[in-house]
């Protein structure tokens, strides 16, 4: 029986042995098969990784040099199968090694299964690179094409500024001749080169304000601020201890001392500051002592064209003879002024040949400057802007005429620029004011790509001064820009902006709708009692103070003749009792930035029409502000940030307050000053930190705001019951998941156990689909999920943040297959200081 037993089971052993041997035996007789199967599908593979390396090329010609991770390792493995060894080692150089061999085929085959994969991902890349993140010549030229015309001048300029001798250059032209765009060139390509080891680049503000082109070099250098050193001494031993430094000091209209904003120039210690300052004006350069002075003219015919032609015609300077000819007359009609060119060319983008013609002839019959004495090139400049201007619906051309109020070079952030033109009535059929803000900022992409505005700064734009000067002759007796306090204002006046250190006596303007006015003064102001008393007709009214609150105003009693005032805004003002503005019924946006007020007067919450309030770095001496904003029941947007309020010293405030505002744009935080965990900008819609808030606002109002937020910072929620995010605070089904959250915060919450506890929830919901970024401090979080994980759960993760989680610890990366997946791509940034 014993003998029976023991046959059987040789004869099962050798079964599952010959079977195993005649599985694995092709893989050494069938060597040859895998090794061309293999050579043919990777052919697929390298048409695959032409593709996306002639996508990274394009890229770069972008200037988009930072290689997305997940391309770059979807590149490093599609190329490690390519250089995949397929010949087998061999024994003393003649003998094939077998067992080598027959590990190499099992491996061809399991990279053969792997391709198809791989080859599929190549197409699904939406981008494959973005712009590098330069710590220094951030302000990149965008487009910029080299000319034969400008050659010399170019290698002139950059062989002048790589002369050890030389630490102070010129480079003058008229204005929208280029000058600023060659400048970030060259500095780029000294950077690049390493000739400097830093090179900035500063807008200098005109008139000349010395305070803030400290403050901006102090920013561009990295400058950690030191309490009772002058900062112009700090600034310079700074540019010591970096080395070779370049300084780009762009369109400077009048002398700068350059001692006072901390630069001396010339050999130190441990290198060399050199100075490139482009300006209109040779006498600039002559008084600021430039060694070299290197002119640029306007661009020569041929130029001109094809820069015309570039952005103008899909086909470039490759067109028909016919769109050449057409735009050799049309470049000479604006001057061949660049900035000119370029607008005029995207104008006519897309047009049909006889559209191009008909535009030429009004070019060439377009009525002159209203000033006699204007030049003939200045003419040309003018009449060919406005065949752009005439182009743009009317919203477009109320937009360009609020920007052109802003001084020269600034910065225009959007959010500012919709509620000046939401306050004007560029949208005044429309309800929402989400839908008019979303109007103004299409609106703005349309300037944007038609040249007419430049971006600036993240959630910022600009206008090129040459546009904005063209913008106030086209603007004609409608708008006027004043520099003083003595200038009067002009009858008819629709737009005007005021840059003064005090206010007139008296000021009429039954016209005027806009008026923004910044005020140099650091004094206490009075604003004259009958002020506003001729401003019935006023839409819009900025009032911003140079200083940071260092200036007391005063509101007079004529504030309530603005009965027609839709958009107020006011910065860095000692305010005191601001009950006056509740008289000013037709008041859509209330904007108050930087500034004291005693409190947030009750009566707000009868305007009927406010749609906005904004509260932001405030100082608010007493009450709470909330019970005043939960009764404003026609907010639709609520910007409360970090305001000093006495909020944080009520420990149990009288009433809970319920936010029944279903808002569309929001920003609230509830603490002074907060360190924010993320970094905000623009096109962040809605943003939640309860930080001080609980307790102040009820449970609903905080569940609400956290169900809808893009970015969410939660922190020391104790006294609620809550132990998840999902479902205890956001139901999946009623609050969409949370899936339009990119960013979560959770920071000493002890009571939460998890973000999603599953269970009850149907087994498909997708929550946190798009979130990007996780970060997680003092917590005692066990699991991020409970139960299987919902659909696309965590699929966009980048980065994570751990700190102090120690229950958290060992049990991530097993539980989570999407932090798993994210990690395997290198994209997942931890820190993970769990225990």
């Amino acid at each position: 029986m014993a003998e029976m037993a023991g046959s059987a089971a040789a004869t099962k052993c050798t079964e599952v042995l010959v079977d195993k041997v005649m599985k694995e035996l092709p893989y050494l007789c069938c060597y040859k098969s895998y090794a061309a199967d293999f050579e043919e599908r990777k052919k697929e593979l390298l048409a695959a990784v032409e593709s996306v390396d002639m996508k990274i090329e394009e890229a770069k010609r972008r200037n988009e040099t930072q290689i997305d991770p997940t391309v770059k390792y979807w590149v490093k493995k599609a190329n490690n199968i390519i250089q995949q060894e397929t010949r087998p080692k061999k024994w003393f150089g003649f003998c094939t090694d077998w067992f080598s061999q027959y590990s190499l085929a099992k491996k061809l085959e399991r990279i053969m299964q792997e391709i198809p994969t791989i080859t599929e991902k190549a197409g699904n890349f939406s981008q494959v690179a973005h712009t590098a993140e330069r710590p220094g010549m951030e302000f990149c030229s965008q487009e910029f094409m080299h000319f034969k015309s400008r050659n010399s001048v170019y290698e002139q300029l950059r062989e002048k500024l790589k002369d050890d001798n030389n630490y102070r250059i010129g480079l003058q032209a008229m204005g929208g001749s280029g000058k600023t765009t060659m400048a970030k060139e060259v500095g780029k390509e000294l950077e690049n080169s390493k000739t400097f080891d830093k090179v900035i680049f500063i807008e200098v503000p005109n008139p000349i304000d010395e305070k803030k082109s400290q403050d901006e070099i102090a920013k561009k250098l990295e400058l950690t601020l030191e309490n009772g050193k002058d900062l112009t001494e700090q600034i310079w031993i700074r540019i010591t201890n970096i080395g070779n430094v370049l300084i780009i000091l762009d369109d400077v209209w009048e002398e700068l001392k350059l001692k006072n904003i901390g630069i001396y120039g010339g050999i130190h210690t441990q290198g060399r500051c050199c100075v490139l300052l482009t300006t209109r004006y040779e006498t600039i350069c002559r008084r600021m002592s430039c060694q070299e002075t290197i002119k640029l003219g306007v661009l020569p015919e041929e130029d001109a064209v094809d820069l015309f032609l570039h952005h103008a015609h899909e086909s470039g300077k490759d067109c028909p003879n016919k769109l050449k000819l057409l735009a050799s007359k049309v470049v000479n009609e604006c001057g061949n002024l660049p900035v000119i060119v370029v607008a005029l060319a995207r104008t006519y983008r897309n047009w049909d040949p006889n559209e191009w013609e008909d535009a030429f002839v009004v070019t060439k019959k377009a009525s002159s400057l209203r000033h006699e004495n204007t030049d003939e090139e200045e003419k040309k400049f003018y009449n060919s802007l406005k065949i752009s201007f005439k182009c743009l619906d009317i919203g477009a051309q109320d937009l360009i005429l609020l920007c052109s109020l802003f001084p020269r070079a600034y910065e225009i952030p959007l959010e500012l620029l919709s509620r000046i033109a939401i306050g004007f009535g560029l949208c005044e059929n429309v309800d929402s004011y989400y839908t008019a803000r979303s109007q103004v900022l299409s609106i703005k992409t349309t300037l944007v790509r038609s040249a007419l505005l430049l971006t600036a700064r993240q959630g910022c734009v600009k206008m090129h001064d040459v546009i904005r000067d063209m913008a106030h002759q086209i603007g004609d007796e409608k708008i006027q820009v004043m520099i003083d306090s003595k200038s009067k204002l002009k009858e008819n006046v629709k737009y005007s902006s005021w840059m003064i250190d005090d206010f007139s006596d008296f000021f009429g303007g039954n016209n005027l709708e806009v008026l923004l006015v910044w005020v140099n003064a650091s004094r206490s102001l009075e604003v004259p009692k009958a002020f506003f008393g001729g401003m019935k007709g006023l839409r819009v009214l900025l009032l911003c103070s140079k200083f940071q609150r260092t200036v007391a105003l005063s509101l007079p009693k004529s504030i309530h003749s603005l009965e027609n005032i839709q958009t107020l805004s006011l910065t860095n003002w000692e305010l005191g009792d601001i009950s006056i503005l509740q008289k000013l019924k037709k008041l859509i946006t209330l904007e108050l930035t930087d500034c004291s007020i005693i409190e947030l007067p009750n009566d707000i919450s009868l305007l009927e029409k406010l749609k906005l309030l904004g509260l932001v770095r405030c100082s608010i001496e007493r009450n709470n502000p909330f019970e005043v904003i939960g009764r404003c029941s026609k907010l639709e947007a609520l910007y409360y940030v970090s305001n000093d309020d006495t909020l944080k010293n009520n420990a149990k405030p009288s009433k809970i307050i319920d936010l029944h505002q279903e808002f569309e744009l929001y920003h609230i935080e509830g603490i002074y000053f907060y360190k924010r965990s993320f970094q905000l900008d623009a096109s962040t819609k809605k943003y939640f930190n309860s930080t001080k808030l609980q307790g102040i606002l009820s449970e609903s109002t905080i569940k609400s705001l956290t169900a809808r937020a893009e970015i969410l910072e939660l922190t020391e929620c104790n006294e609620t019951r809550w132990t998840n995010l999902v479902p205890d605070m956001v139901h999946p089904n009623k609050d969409e998941g949370m899936n339009g959250l990119v960013r979560l915060s959770l920071k000493s919450w002890p009571a939460i156990q998890c973000l999603i506890n599953m269970s009850g929830i149907q087994y498909d919901a997708t929550i946190f689909s798009n979130l990007v970024e996780l970060r997680l401090h003092d917590m005692r979080v066990r699991e991020l999920c409970h139960g299987d994980s919902p659909s696309n759960f965590l699929k966009q993760l980048e980065k994570l943040y751990l700190s102090s989680c120690a229950e958290l610890d060992g049990t991530l990366f097993n539980e989570s297959k999407a932090i798993g997946e994210v990690a395997h791509k290198g994209m997942l940034k931890a820190e993970m200081p769990c225990k």
